[in-house]
């Protein structure tokens, strides 16, 4: 309101003699005398409106002024020194807070910095959802180069409006800049730079449309300068010329000449290299993916070499002795080894193939190369593996390989394990009835003739007795009341409550409930019904909903009490006994007429005080065999469902990424399958069950969520000691820089070290042990898994003997008998690469 009221007292016939930012008036003259005149009319126009000046805070006749954070006198416009002084000091941040706090602070001086959101792209990192916070040497260096162009930042001058601009742009693959320029005393003085990098999206356009997405971006970022003036744009791409009068353009450029119809300009042509300063700019964020050639892996001065010392002995060995080294040849100053050529069919014409040895410094880029770039299309360790060796030779490259693929951030973050999910069974201990409740709610149904669209369901997790009540609406308030209506005051207060992360049991009432009875509230982790029991239930619940419903949808609450007894009354297979039974001490008396009419009329009296302490104790013997046999249910299913699981122990500290589950929405562009399948990493901050954990979202730690191991994939760690032994071989390599003089492909396979060692495995569900005609669980499962698997290897031995042992125990020692699943020969090894059950080597 206030600056409105400062521009109608000014008026626009001041614009060039003053203009206001709020309370703050500046006043404009070419010469002493001008000025003067400029201040007389604007103080008499003040006067004129009734508003008073307070003489302390006027400065008259200045001509330097420090304005908005910006130091403004007749060469041009500069950041404010003590400003800079004060951006100069500060200390690196410590938190995504801090680091919001800088990144605004020289945010603000951007136009002066060229290429600025380059330099501060280690720094805006940080503020990416799901990165930790981890100030680095990275973060380091962009933080002081900024402080550093900061202090030397050019001078921009003022733009004179009675002055045509000039507008220079230009697009390259990655980004888009402008720079605006005028003419004055005879030179071309920079008034703003500006500059951009390309979305995803933008980068599929054509090259004319990326140069006119630099116009349109350039001329709106602008618009406070242009727009109502006549002004000229300057770009390298001659087809722009005729933008204006293009016949049959594209839906997409038409609608960009429509949104530059409302400026006045016209393109002049310039040749690219003329328009350095837009090129620039437009160019800053183009990545260097330069590959790694000859001479610069093998310059023996390069400082990658310098601490390769297997190369540069080998190198000094073949030249000084070829004849002792006829694998080796140095030819240009590049180091190669030959190998024989893998099969006939490669063989036939080529009797050897020479590898480009590869020092140690540039291994890391020769791997980038062979799995990062869209060409190598981020695949597992063996196609690596083949697609590095078809050109490059170093020693103990399948590790470096394996270890590098192993922790490939996009591929953790891309790619679905093929592995069994982790995480075994677990059980939760219970004793009595009604000690721990299971809920969950079953719906939405269509609305009933009673209004009801929701069945709430309770369990008792010893008893497996339910109660069933029908609601109208899922909310927290209802589910309390309902709760202590048909579980509390009916049967006693409970200790644990188990549900879901529905809204309705995290609410705030539900939770005041819970918290005034003293009850423990339990979640499970999202998309982890399994470890909810009442889940098992309301299976069976909703199939006998849609029976007794039939074609009458809108009658499925009339019979929920008749399918809440049919439940309780039947006998169930983990308890053995009836829910009933175990409640009361006794079963449901029957509903059918004709029992009713067999059985008569039970004319018993009642118990003596003996009798019903024996009844008493009689109900708690029942009760134990309940307790053993819910025990014997959980080892049953636990030996079947550990078939399908991988034991797992995280621990607190650890980095893991997280299953994402994210659904496709077409309104917003999105679709599933394009998503990463995992997010991360985040860190373990809790340890809730053995199966449950809780990480960190939020690196400041204020946002946690529970997630169920079968949902993480572990990180590896990258200051552990590297390894291969979980990937089913022995990497007998002590010395990576050690002389090797072995077959390639058997230096390249860890697998083939433990064959060709002689090192052999026992495999306790081979075929012959059993008879054709043996039907035993035992004898079939084997010969599945024979099928399933006709050539394990090490890990497949040793994870399904694992199985099976805890399906059936430990085999007798005359029941083992050694197999050698792969060829002595190293090529045989290679073949069995891509059979190793794990994710990263699909």
């Amino acid at each position: 309101t206030f600056q409105r009221l400062m521009d109608e007292i000014l008026g626009p016939d001041m614009d060039e003699k003053a203009f206001a930012y709020l309370d703050d008036v500046i006043i404009i003259g070419k010469t002493f005398e001008e000025h003067l005149r400029n201040v007389q009319e604007v103080l008499r126009r003040l006067r004129k409106h009734g508003l008073q000046l307070q003489k302390e805070k006027c400065i008259f006749c200045r001509t330097e002024l420090k304005y908005l954070g910006h130091l403004v006198n007749r060469k041009g416009i500069q950041p404010d020194p003590e400003k800079v002084e004060a951006i100069t000091m500060m200390e690196h941040p410590r938190n995504t807070k801090s680091v919001r706090r800088f990144l605004g602070l020289t945010s603000y001086y951007r136009k002066f910095i060229p290429n600025f959101a380059k330099l501060a792209q280690p720094i805006t990192n940080l503020l990416k959802k799901g990165i930790k916070f981890q100030w680095g040497p990275t973060q380091e260096e962009a933080f002081q180069k900024l402080k550093e162009k900061l202090t030397s930042a050019p001078i921009l001058t003022c733009p004179d409006f009675g002055k045509m601009f000039t507008l220079q742009t230009d697009a390259s693959n990655t980004g888009i800049g402008a720079v605006l320029t005028q003419q004055q005393q005879g030179e071309e003085k920079v008034i703003a730079y500006i500059s951009r990098a390309l979305n995803a999206a933008e980068k599929n356009y054509s090259t004319i449309e990326q140069e006119c997405l630099a116009v349109v971006w350039a001329v709106e970022k602008l618009k406070s300068y242009l727009e109502g003036y006549h002004f000229q744009i300057i770009t390298d791409h001659r087809s722009l010329k005729w933008l204006q009068s293009m016949e049959k353009p594209t839906s997409r450029l038409a609608r960009w000449i429509l949104r530059l119809q409302q400026y006045d300009f016209e393109i002049i042509y310039r040749k690219g290299q003329l328009n350095k300063v837009a090129d620039a700019l437009s160019r800053k964020y183009e990545e260097d993916k330069e590959i790694p050639g000859v001479a610069a892996l093998n310059d023996p001065n390069g400082p990658e070499n310098e601490e390769c010392n297997w190369y540069k002995k080998m190198k000094q060995k073949v030249q000084a002795h070829p004849n002792k080294y006829p694998d080796y040849r140095v030819e240009e100053e590049a180091l190669y080894r030959s190998f024989p050529a893998s099969t006939p069919e490669v063989a036939e014409g080529f009797t050897t193939s020479w590898k480009l040895c590869v020092p140690k410094g540039q291994r890391r880029r020769v791997i980038e190369e062979c799995h990062d770039e869209a060409a190598a299309g981020h695949m597992g360790v063996a196609k690596t593996i083949a697609r590095t060796f078809q050109r490059y030779y170093w020693p103990g490259s399948t590790r470096d390989i394996i270890n590098y693929v192993r922790k490939c951030e996009t591929c953790l973050r891309y790619k679905s394990t093929t592995q069994a999910p982790m995480g075994e069974m677990y059980y939760s201990k219970v004793n009595q009835p009604w000690e721990v409740v299971s809920t969950d709610l079953i719906g939405p149904f269509p609305r009933s003739s009673l209004g009801n669209c929701y069945a709430l369901v309770f369990q008792d997790r010893f008893t497996k007795w339910v109660e069933i009540k029908a609601i109208r609406k899922a909310s927290a308030a209802v589910v309390a009341r309902v709760l202590q209506e048909q579980i509390i005051y009916r049967y006693g207060c409970p200790k644990v409550i188990v549900s879901d992360n529905g809204v309705q049991f995290v609410g705030r009432t539900f939770q005041t409930v819970l918290k005034e009875w003293g009850i423990k509230h339990r979640l499970t982790a999202p998309y982890s019904p399994q470890a909810n029991p009442v889940e098992r239930a309301n299976k069976v619940i909703g199939t006998m909903i849609a029976q007794t419903t039939k074609n009458e949808q809108k009658k499925w609450d009339a019979q929920l009490q008749q399918i809440a007894f049919a439940v309780n009354s039947v006998r169930h297979n983990s308890t053995k006994f009836t829910p009933a039974f175990l409640n009361f001490g006794r079963e449901l008396l029957p509903v059918s007429s004709l029992i009713r009419e067999v059985q008569g009329e039970d004319n018993s009296t009642a118990l003596e005080p003996q009798e019903q302490a024996e009844m008493m104790e009689r109900l708690e013997q029942m009760r134990q065999l309940a307790r053993d046999s819910l025990v014997q249910a959980f080892e049953n299913q636990r030996r079947y469902y550990n078939l399908r699981r991988r034991p797992y122990k995280p621990r607190v500290g650890e980095q893991v990424y997280c299953k994402q589950h994210t659904l496709s929405n077409k309104g917003k562009g999105i679709m599933s399958k394009l998503t990463p399948k995992y997010e991360g990493p985040y860190e373990i901050r809790k340890i809730i069950s053995p199966v449950i954990i809780e990480v960190i979202i939020d690196p400041n730690r204020r946002k946690t969520q529970r997630v169920h191991v079968k949902d993480v994939k572990p990180v590896v760690d990258p200051h552990q000691e590297d390894n291969v032994q979980a990937h089913g071989g022995e990497d007998i390599l002590q010395d990576p820089e050690q002389e090797m003089e072995e077959d390639s492909l058997a230096s390249m396979a860890p697998v083939a070290r433990r064959v060709r060692n002689k090192k052999v495995r026992v495999c306790p569900w081979m075929p012959g042990r059993f008879q054709a005609t043996d039907t035993g669980p035992k004898a079939v499962l084997s010969r599945k898994l024979l099928k399933t698997y006709p050539s394990p290897t090490t890990k497949q031995v040793e994870s399904l003997t694992s199985r099976m042992e805890r399906l059936f125990g430990s085999p007798d020692v005359s029941e083992l008998r050694p197999i050698v699943t792969t060829g002595e020969s190293p090529a045989g090894a290679m073949e069995i690469l891509p059979q190793l059950e794990s994710n990263w080597l699909d």
